[in-house]
């Protein structure tokens, strides 16, 4: 681990955001507020494309606790605490199966698919906690035992590209095992941010994207990304507040394809987006009880680059949403800006002007 720190990167998640804190309220249903140098809005409500239910009326999703997608088919995984299944959609968001947990753990906790389609469910038993590996059909293969690990409580689960498991655990630290159940090393994140404390520091759901770990620290307002090999903190996304661009307690973070680091905040029923740099992007979502709308949200993933998937425990609603047209658009101009300042910062490295006329000393 490096000695760089959090609060190091705070100044750049400042600036940010700084530019977008004056809003302009309009009526409601439709935007809530635009930036004071753009005509694109700032945040709006969830653009629902279809709530995540099972066929029937009388088997509906009790107690969402796990959410994760399959990269490689689009799937989208429930862990059902309330019936102890894991329950499976497609990339749409339509009921293909489910298979119960209830001969190997207590409830699923938490769940994801490596890359050869094993699905491995985070749950209870007598014997403490467990890992409990299925192949895709939901048939059992394997148990790894916590306990024998010497680990702490977990409380989150993430796989890389390399189908090793990162285990969020109690003591502010992420486990990263290997395929045969082996600890492989582990990743401090109080130390990375400072923290003094660390059994108050709360650590949100994690995700990996290309070889980073992606964990929100929900109580410090920031989520951080770290090189899942070496363990050094790379940057800090965020900063604590309550207004837009700002989080409050993020509480799961997912990642796209193309770089748009989608934040889920418990406290402000909203997405947050960012670029991979700490940019503000954008936000949407907004507090109430119906389709579209979220309640104390738990849980995140991204669907694919134009879709994310939100849960909650209210009513077991799991929605998938469309991310904002306006969120894209400002990821584009951002990324233009920063090539467009590479490339001055190469010119000016090679000596020469704009124009490629070769500078001189005076």
């Amino acid at each position: 681990m490096t000695g760089i720190r959090a609060e190091d990167f705070i100044g750049r998640a400042v600036a940010g955001v700084a530019f977008y804190v004056t809003l302009a309220v309009v009526g409601v249903g439709g935007v809530g507020a635009q930036d004071s140098g753009s005509s694109l809005p700032l945040f709006a409500p969830a653009e629902l494309e279809r709530s995540l239910r099972l066929p029937g009326m009388n088997d509906p999703i009790q107690r969402p606790m796990a959410l994760h997608v399959d990269r490689r088919h689009g799937e989208i995984f429930v862990g059902d605490t309330g019936a102890n299944r894991i329950v499976i959609f497609d990339r749409d968001g339509l009921y293909r199966y489910q298979f119960g947990c209830a001969d190997h753990i207590g409830s699923p906790q938490g769940v994801v698919v490596d890359s050869e389609g094993h699905v491995f469910v985070l749950g209870t038993s007598r014997q403490g906690q467990r890992l409990v590996q299925f192949d895709f059909d939901g048939m059992y293969l394997d148990t790894i035992e916590l306990a024998a690990l010497d680990l702490p409580r977990i409380h989150g689960i993430a796989c890389d590209e390399e189908d090793r498991l990162l285990l969020v655990g109690g003591d502010a630290n992420v486990h990263v095992i290997g395929r045969d159940g082996r600890r492989v090393h582990r990743i401090d994140v109080a130390t990375a941010v400072g923290d003094g404390d660390r059994d108050e520091l709360l650590l949100g759901e994690p995700s990996v994207r290309d070889g980073e770990l992606w964990i929100p620290v929900s109580n410090l307002g920031l989520v951080l990304a770290f090189d899942v090999e070496s363990g050094d903190l790379l940057r800090s996304v965020g900063i604590r507040g309550n207004t837009p661009g700002q989080l409050n307690f993020p509480v799961a973070v997912d990642v796209t394809s193309h770089g748009i680091v989608a934040v889920l905040d418990k406290m402000r029923f909203a997405v947050v987006c960012y670029s991979t740099d700490g940019q503000f992007l954008g936000e949407f979502g907004g507090k109430g009880f119906r389709d579209g709308w979220f309640y104390h949200p738990s849980l995140l993933a991204v669907s694919d680059d134009d879709h994310v998937v939100v849960g909650q425990m209210l009513e077991g609603r799991i929605q998938l949403c469309r991310v904002p047209g306006y969120v894209r658009t400002r990821l584009v101009q951002a990324s233009t800006t920063r090539q467009d300042e590479e490339d001055e910062e190469e010119r000016v490295a090679r000596g020469s002007d704009a124009s490629g006329a070769t500078l001189r000393e005076p």
